[in-house]
This record gives structure tokens, sequence and C-alpha cells, in this order.
């Protein structure tokens, strides 16, 4: 995500975006540590 020649809001959207994403990716990765502890995180 670079800033070069964006504009504030187009960071704000994008970060935004990213923390949708990285919240969604946290919960799917817990199910998978819950359903496999010994799974890899390369597998996650």
């Amino acid at each position: 995500m670079a800033v070069a020649g964006k504009t504030r809001e187009q960071m704000i959207e994008e970060y935004d975006r990213f923390c949708d994403y990285d919240k969604e990716w946290n919960i799917r990765s817990q199910k998978c540590y819950a359903e496999n502890p010994d799974i890899s995180w390369d597998d996650v």
C-alpha cells in the first residue's frame, strides 16, 4: 500500500479495507488453529 500520489481519503479507504481483511483473516486463522492445533503457518 504505497502512499505516493494518493489523497488522504484514498489512504484512509485502503487502510480501512486492510483492517476489514485483517479482521476476517484472524477469524479464519483462529478457526484453522482450533480445528488443527498443529497446522503450520504456511497452511493457515
